[in-house]
């Protein structure tokens, strides 16, 4: 159990504690979508209680619009007599707020178009993209390098869990599929706790560095030398404190050695280590993580399975921009 494993201390919890509220809205959605009968009007109004991811989810979208197919984003109508917000001469014209009713017009056209599960995709980029973005000095990580990285290990984790889900239903109509968005939320947030250790590690590091450079102690052993608790731990217990799906922060404390028979940490292990192939491994010791076979036994998989995904997602360039846009 998560609630088991040991506590950090207090101080780390200040680096994230910006970010409950943006969390609070993506929980409420997760528990929302549950309910196959929810409707599109109810999701919006829950997204345009925060007026910050509702603005930017709306600019997303609007940046997402193809016109080829038919989908045009809402677009509030300007009165030609309301000055307040005619530019000078010479200045660039100001675009003109969205009232709440508008927000919420424009949200129900683009959930009806893309679908709950993408929505509530989108929302999680904008709100954990603020933080994931962070320079994290502790792990030599620049500005947004984090979240690069865990935008391309959360979309492994998704195609992952669908191809999973294809085999596994080949063999079995009645197998028990895993959630894809859980697996691209799990993969997003995998790395969380390093927002809240880097400082530490920054300050701290400096006198295991030669052990860490020889390879005789691994990053993970240094965390928990250096703060007495290692970022899988520590990331698990943050998005318990937000409430956020056991099977979630369970997967986040296992990624690095997922437990036996636990599918969800199995996935964003091989998601984590997948996108290491493919160069996104940021920070001191990036390289340094090994594929468990465990794991791919554990899903019954093969590396040529998880090579077909990498291609896949490698790609597709335009969706993780539009990701990585959200922060």
């Amino acid at each position: 159990m998560v609630s088991n494993l040991p506590l950090a201390n207090d101080k780390f919890s200040a680096q994230i504690a910006n970010l409950q509220s943006s969390v609070d809205i993506v929980v409420r959605l997760m528990f929302m979508l549950r309910d196959a009968d929810i409707s599109n009007g109810d999701i919006a109004n829950v997204v345009v209680d925060d007026k910050f991811i509702a603005s930017l989810l709306v600019k997303k979208l609007e940046q997402m619009s193809n016109k080829e197919d038919g989908f045009i984003m809402f677009q509030p109508e300007v009165d030609d007599q309301d000055t307040t917000n005619r530019a000078k001469p010479g200045a660039k014209a100001k675009e003109p707020a969205l009232s709440r009713d508008q927000l919420i017009e424009a949200i129900e056209i683009a959930i009806m178009r893309l679908g709950h599960g993408e929505i509530l995709k989108l929302v999680s980029g904008i709100s954990f993209g603020k933080v994931l973005g962070a320079e994290l000095k502790g792990y030599g990580m620049l500005k947004n390098e984090l979240w690069v990285h865990s935008v391309i290990v959360g979309l492994l984790a998704q195609n992952i869990a669908k191809m999973v889900n294809t085999l596994e239903l080949d063999k079995d109509e009645n197998a028990v599929l895993l959630d894809t968005t859980i697996a691209f939320i799990s993969g997003l947030l995998h790395d969380v706790g390093k927002i809240a250790l880097s400082s530490e590690m920054a300050a701290k590091s400096s006198n295991f560095r030669a052990k860490l450079d020889s390879r005789s102690m691994s990053w993970m052993e240094a965390e928990k030398l250096i703060c007495n608790v290692d970022h899988a731990a520590y990331g698990a217990q943050v998005v318990a404190k937000w409430k956020l799906n056991e099977e979630i922060c369970k997967a986040i404390a296992g990624h690095h050695t997922p437990p036996h028979h636990d599918r969800l940490a199995a996935v964003v292990h091989l998601a984590d280590c997948a996108a290491r192939m493919i160069g996104s491994a940021p920070g001191i010791g990036g390289f340094a993580m090994r594929t468990d076979s465990r794991a791919l036994q554990t899903l019954n998989i093969t590396m040529e399975n998880i090579e077909q995904v990498l291609i896949y997602v490698a790609s597709d360039q335009e969706t993780i921009a539009n990701y990585c846009a959200t922060s």
